[in-house]
């Protein structure tokens, strides 16, 4: 027994020889994120976890993550070309305006119940006008995955307007999300790896050239604040460009965030310094090139200067009280663009 037990420990220690030696020899960028034993092929790299945890129950290869049409159903919503439905009531036989609109966690109604879509609708209803809500926030998307929302689902709508509310998610300036990015990595490590000894067997898939590629993924440049405004400026100019080659109007609204004009929240500006940092960052150029291009985006930056309530809950997120204030901005917005007809009395 004694003879056996010290084998094995030989063997063990042969093993981990010959895995730290194939670990050294390889690049960086070709090291498996685990030593010896791969637990990485058992798991997701990223936030998987935490996304399902707020109800994105769906991968989706081009956004990132959703939700499905059936948790949504369940929610007791509408769903149509994968937005929730917001449908307005018919009134003398009239076609309903058809009006798309993306954005991140401010604007996802099934995240947050009281966004302000949903006001946007009931005042819509309040003034006589028939629209169709086609709410396509989901939280977490940056203006790049609006403007993919716009190519996958949103041209198929068919629609009068479409409004784009962002800014706050503009850090993570990248078509591809880090939540994807992890999915690639844990593939490409699943393909050129294993299990046990990870490293010695990419190394020796690699000698005999049986290795499913000889590829390295592209670095992925996370939260890059340098990049914030260029990206943001290039996904409104196209977002826009797209509406004018559909016959459609476009409006591209900077939202309001903490830290950004004269409102002061002490507290939620001490906790949140990080992202009011990169605000800070970027911000002042979006709000330049937004009044500079009134003719299809708005600078909402301003919406509440002259309050002195608490206004966000954190750093962007809105307190219920005043989705209402936001929507009625938008709502007039749409009104002196002319955008929507004049309300009945």
């Amino acid at each position: 027994m004694r003879v056996r037990i010290i084998q094995f420990f030989i063997v063990i220690g042969l093993l981990l020889a010959i895995e730290t030696t194939a670990y050294f020899s390889l690049p960086v960028e070709n090291r498996t994120r685990s030593f010896f034993i791969n637990f990485n092929l058992f798991r997701l790299q990223g936030d998987y976890v935490g996304l399902n945890g707020l109800g994105f129950d769906e991968i989706d290869p081009l956004l990132g993550w959703s939700r499905t049409d059936l948790s949504l159903q369940q929610k007791g919503y509408t769903v149509e070309h994968n937005c929730i439905l917001l449908k307005g009531t018919p009134r003398n036989g009239a076609k309903p305006i058809k009006i798309f609109i993306t954005g991140g966690s401010t604007t996802d109604i099934a995240l947050w119940t009281e966004n302000w879509p949903v006001h946007l609708h009931k005042i819509l209803e309040q003034r006589g006008i028939c629209a169709d809500l086609y709410v396509g926030g989901v939280g977490g998307y940056s203006s790049g995955q609006e403007l993919l929302k716009l190519l996958e689902d949103g041209i198929e709508i068919n629609p009068d307007i479409h409004i784009a509310y962002s800014g706050a998610n503009e850090a993570y300036s990248d078509y591809v999300s880090s939540y994807e990015y992890s999915l690639f990595q844990n593939i490409l490590n699943h393909s050129n790896s294993g299990i046990f000894l990870p490293n010695t067997l990419y190394v020796i898939r690699n000698f005999m050239q049986i290795n499913a590629r000889d590829l390295v993924l592209k670095p992925h440049v996370d939260e890059d604040t340098t990049k914030s405004f260029s990206f943001w400026k290039k996904n409104m100019v196209t977002m826009n460009g797209i509406a004018t080659a559909n016959n459609y109007r476009f409006l591209g609204i900077l939202q309001p965030v903490l830290g950004i004009g004269p409102h002061q929240q002490p507290l939620e500006m001490k906790n949140y310094s990080q992202q009011i940092a990169a605000y800070k960052a970027w911000y002042p150029k979006g709000i330049d090139f937004a009044d500079s291009h009134s003719g299809y985006l708005c600078n909402m930056t301003a919406a509440f200067d002259s309050i002195e309530d608490k206004t966000y809950v954190d750093d962007c997120h809105l307190n219920n009280k005043y989705q209402p204030l936001i929507a009625k901005k938008i709502f007039d917005e749409l009104l002196q663009r002319k955008l929507l007809n004049a309300p009945s009395d």
